[in-house]
């Protein structure tokens, strides 16, 4: 649970290593499309073996950021490391080969008149002719793809073709790996499954790996560190933990899914809210803020009313899968909608009735807005 008293997001003490540390360090960069400002001073650090997601709604300057780690934009304000190498600043421009960089877009982008294995060795021109083959073979080996290397990419399924076009990424040996979008148009179960195997390739290999997302869940069973951003601007950095169990504003609370949003106010040193007490606090009394509680901080109680619990109103009960939701009604209180989140099959009939409290770990509060 957050501090009542509230308190500033710096992103300058959210670095997951110290700068020397890190295999990647991009440090206040800005960039604009005409008039339009799509980065403003975003910075962040990604260490050797750990993988740091871009997460954001769609427009909020993750692929920008990506192609300008890559070399593919020039970079207009900002700071670019690599391995500590200066590889971007204002005047300075490191060609994108020669950044140790390996990028898979979001279509695999695969030539499709070439065979599996001619695609990963395409990437090795530095090798000798004779190596390349063998050095291919070895990586599509390592994502399970080497008995499809004679195979053309349109043979291949779209789970394939990710392989491959990682096998491709991985091919030059990078130093930082740079991932668009690369799982979105993948199926549940394949989905995860290549999201593991691309997980445990990043920690085998020790390089800084960069997925842009705009799924959540994908962060939070991805990410080392999570970069949250909204048009542009720095919203949270931190450990996937300290980002959803720590979030510093409604925004961030709210991209990661369902959420509760009740009337708080300050009586006798403490919050208050419709559902009871969320904390101790030094604001004034009569001081109204807002609270937010995910669905899983909503208690049940199945059997009788405890002190302290508020009489809630089943409106829907609807199974999903190892869990169940619940949208109620405060009795009292009808026009306060709220959901929660139970863990295994509970599906009380519509109309029933209910006491409820919060779990204060997992509520959050904030000013309220002028």
């Amino acid at each position: 649970m957050l501090d009542s008293d509230f308190f500033s997001n710096n992103p300058a003490h959210c670095a997951p290593d110290g700068e020397a540390a890190s295999l990647l360090s991009v440090q206040g960069l800005s960039h604009t499309w005409g008039s339009e400002q799509v980065l403003d001073g975003l910075s962040f650090n990604v260490a050797a073996g750990k993988i740091a997601c871009l997460l954001g709604a769609s427009g909020s300057g993750k692929s920008t950021t990506l192609r300008l780690i890559a070399g593919l934009e020039r970079l207009q304000a900002g700071r670019i490391d690599i391995g500590g190498r200066n590889v971007a600043s204002p005047g300075m421009q490191v060609p994108a080969q020669d950044r140790s960089v390996g990028l898979m877009f979001q279509d695999y982008a695969l030539f499709p008149h070439m065979r599996a294995w001619q695609n990963v060795a395409y990437g090795l021109h530095r090798l000798p002719r004779t190596l390349r083959k063998k050095r291919a073979m070895e990586l599509l080996d390592e994502v399970s793809m080497a008995d499809l290397a004679d195979a053309f990419p349109q043979q291949l399924s779209g789970g394939q073709q990710q392989r491959v076009a990682l096998a491709r990424a991985l091919a030059p040996e990078p130093k930082v790996l740079l991932l668009d979008e690369p799982f979105s148009g993948l199926d549940g179960g394949l989905r995860s499954r290549l999201r593991d195997m691309t997980l445990h390739v990043v920690k085998e290999r020790n390089i800084a790996a960069i997925v842009v997302t705009h799924d959540a869940d994908e962060a939070l069973f991805m990410a080392d560190w999570i970069v949250l951003i909204e048009k542009g601007h720095l919203l949270q950095q931190g450990l996937p933990s300290q980002i959803y169990y720590e979030p510093r504003s409604p925004e961030v609370v709210k991209f990661f899914g369902d959420v509760n949003r009740l009337d708080g106010w300050v009586e006798a040193g403490r919050i208050q809210t419709l559902l009871g007490p969320v904390s101790e606090t030094k604001l004034p009394a009569g001081t109204q803020v807002d609270v937010y509680a995910r669905p899983e901080a909503i208690r049940i109680c199945p059997v009788a009313m405890q002190p302290g619990e508020t009489l809630v109103e089943i409106r829907a009960a609807r199974a999903l899968g190892r869990q169940s939701v619940l949208h109620m009604d405060v009795v009292d209180v009808p026009q306060q909608h709220i959901h929660a989140r139970i863990a295994g099959q509970f599906l009380p009939k519509e109309g029933s009735q209910f006491g409820v409290g919060l779990d204060a770990s997992m509520t959050y509060v904030f000013p309220r807005d002028a």
